[in-house]
């Protein structure tokens, strides 16, 4: 066998080696005599290895078929753990698949396509609740996700004092931190529903904590299926692109902001937000979900090509929600 030669081939070889350089120390002694050990030192060494090859249950043999047989096993297991990991990853890519489905059955509501991003992560549910005048709140237990272009979604039911208080999401938000929590501000982007005239929504642009621009829309005007009653829910959408914001209820496109030139954000935190006028505002947020879309995957859909009916977007500068973000206790009155 091609083994076991190999180890004699390698002490053979040594063997020469060291007689050599012993014969190198002592040649000028008697050149004779090492020629004669050099020549009984190979028949030896040659006597050896045929012997070794001759004895089936030698020792060389027995370490050959050891090895062989634990070679065999480590295969055998190795393929084993091999198969199992593979089983394993298939089980995960199937359970993924199967929870992401639901998720990926709603983006052509939006204009999206499964193959234009991932899905970033589902959210608990989570309630964001106020009392007082004019307050506010925000929470997201995936905070640190930052978002460029987007897609949120959440069932959100309200329960508030005033039609003035509403609830909705903050997107593209930053914080700068400052010597206390109280000395925090907040820029980004605010879209808030409300229970106002039977529904409105508003878009409001918040730098440093003060209010620079905004825009509102008549929601009920164009989904006839708003719920503006407490303890009614809407599913609440917002799709980011670019400078574009898509507002959605209950898979009708509401309308269309367009961040300002000169306040335009290009990532953030997104977090789901609660307004109160006065009194007690509840916000519950329900199945919430976040999608990534790949930079540069999408565009704004044109108008017309998403389930619903046509938005309607109304002149800037009516009264909600800037109105009531002026007022808000972290804002200073806007004048």
């Amino acid at each position: 066998m091609y083994m076991s030669k190999h180890p004699i081939r390698i002490g053979f070889s040594a063997l020469v080696c060291a007689l050599l350089a012993c014969s190198v120390g002592g040649l000028g002694s008697d050149p004779d005599a090492t020629a004669d050990a050099l020549a009984a030192a190979l028949e030896h060494t040659a006597q050896a290895a045929a012997n070794t090859s001759e004895d089936d249950n030698g020792d060389g043999a027995d370490l050959v078929a050891t090895a062989e047989a634990v070679a065999t096993q480590r295969s055998v297991e190795n393929a084993a753990t091999q198969a199992a990991a593979a089983e394993q990853a298939a089980a995960v890519s199937a359970a993924t698949a199967e929870f992401e489905a639901p998720y990926l059955a709603r983006l052509p509501e939006y204009g999206l396509a499964a193959d234009q991003g991932q899905l970033a992560w589902v959210h608990p549910p989570v309630a964001v609740e106020i009392d007082g005048y004019l307050q506010y709140d925000y929470v997201n237990q995936r905070i640190a996700t930052v978002a460029q272009d987007f897609m949120l979604e959440a069932d959100v039911t309200w329960n508030t004092v005033t039609g003035l208080s509403g609830c909705g999401f903050a997107v593209r938000a930053s914080i700068t931190e400052g010597a206390t929590e109280e000395d925090n501000t907040f820029t980004g982007y605010l879209l808030i529903a409300s229970r106002i005239d039977t529904g409105r929504a508003g878009f409001g642009v918040l730098v440093d904590n003060k209010p620079v621009a905004g825009d509102e829309l008549y929601t009920r005007g164009v989904d006839r299926s708003f719920d503006w009653q407490n303890d009614g829910t809407n599913r609440m959408g917002i799709v980011g692109i670019g400078d574009t914001f898509i507002f959605y209820t209950n898979g009708t496109e509401i309308g269309r902001f367009s961040a300002p030139p000169e306040y335009r954000y290009e990532k953030g935190f997104v977090a789901m937000v609660g307004l109160s006028e006065s009194g007690r505002t509840l916000c519950q947020f329900d199945n919430t979900w976040l999608w990534l879309i790949n930079s540069g995957a999408a565009s704004p859909p044109p108008l017309g090509t998403v389930v619903g009916p046509p938005p309607e977007i109304s002149a800037p500068g009516l009264d909600f929600p800037i109105g009531l973000i002026c007022g808000l206790p972290f804002v200073p009155i806007c004048p």
